[in-house]
């Protein structure tokens, strides 16, 4: 069972269907082994929100949690709420996810878990960029890269060169931010971790819209959507940015066609900026509810704290004069 667990989340980042079938296994495997179950929950868990089934993560992560505190193993407990912050990002819930992040990387380290400390870091250093709070992100994203680098953890710290990148865009240090990224896509592709070389291309599309190059950003956020159609997070995130991007190179009908699929098919963070696009083609098309649409949108975006997209200041502007 542990070993399928293992393989499982290795798995995670390539082949989603193979992933959830060893974890279903491991389960199974596990029996009477509070450890073993404890384990695969967890992977279970990482598995659930990973492929979009958020609803089921509570579930079995509450589970889990009470055979690790059964078992007195605090390690495991920091692997729940890294589990669980994962959940509140995709479900569009950012504070809470980088409340959990910050949490779960402590509890790592408290635990002796230096190996594992690095990337919840980082993830909560890109939730604070989302919020609007770049500079502290962008420190918290280069003290998780120092500690990758430090253990030697490939993966690891192409993760935070590419939250490190999305920091500094959000930041304008374009150049800087375009060779952050570029360098993780590059680490990713060389790996085989198709989900986050799939991240990187959306996220540097995001970049090379800022520097007014909406030819190349459309063209690698394409990309993106053809390297991960399987996997709910990237898929919808690269659909929410290419609406963006259509809106900006005047297709507002493939820019509506996207948008809808990233509200419809992803997860619910994607509809930020997916209802945003929506709405600013409501208001280039003079539609007589624009106004409502947008204020609407800019609405869910504020109760999620998301502030990253360039729609929304965009929207905002409109929406003040």
């Amino acid at each position: 069972s542990r070993t399928m667990s293992r393989i499982a989340m290795l798995t995670l980042g390539d082949d989603f269907a193979r992933a959830e079938e060893l974890v279903e296994m491991a389960l199974t495997e596990a029996g009477s082994d509070a450890g073993a179950r404890a384990e695969a929950l967890t992977v279970a868990a990482f598995v659930d929100v990973n492929t979009g089934r958020l609803d089921r993560v509570d579930t079995r992560s509450t589970e889990a949690l009470a055979l690790f505190e059964q078992l007195g193993d605090s390690r495991g407990a920091a692997r729940i709420l890294d589990a669980r912050a994962g959940q509140r990002l995709f479900q569009g819930r950012i504070p809470e996810a980088a409340d959990m992040y910050d949490r779960a990387a402590r509890l790592y380290l408290d635990s002796g878990s230096l190996l594992q400390a690095g990337t919840p870091r980082g993830y909560r250093g890109w939730c604070l960029a989302l919020m609007g709070r770049a500079d502290e992100g962008l420190a918290d994203v280069e003290e998780a890269l120092e500690l990758e680098r430090t253990l030697g953890q490939t993966e690891g710290e192409a993760i935070c060169l590419l939250y490190r990148g999305d920091a500094l865009g959000a930041l304008g240090r374009l150049d800087e931010a375009r060779d952050s990224i570029t360098a993780a896509l590059a680490t990713f592709r060389r790996l085989g971790v198709r989900e986050q070389a799939a991240n990187a291309q959306w996220m540097l599309g995001k970049v090379e819209e800022a520097a007014g190059n909406l030819h190349e950003a459309e063209a690698i956020t394409r990309e993106a959507l053809e390297t991960c159609p399987d996997m709910p997070f990237v898929f919808s995130m690269a659909a929410s940015r290419l609406a963006a991007l259509l809106v900006a190179r005047g297709d507002l009908d493939g820019a509506v066609a996207f948008a809808q699929r990233a509200a419809s098919e992803g997860i619910p963070f994607a509809r930020y900026e997916a209802d945003l696009a929506r709405a600013e083609v409501a208001v280039l098309r003079g539609e007589p509810d624009a106004d409502v649409r947008v204020a609407e949108a800019l609405a869910l975006a504020e109760a999620g704290r998301c502030a990253f997209s360039p729609i929304r200041r965009r929207l905002q502007e409109m929406s003040q004069r």
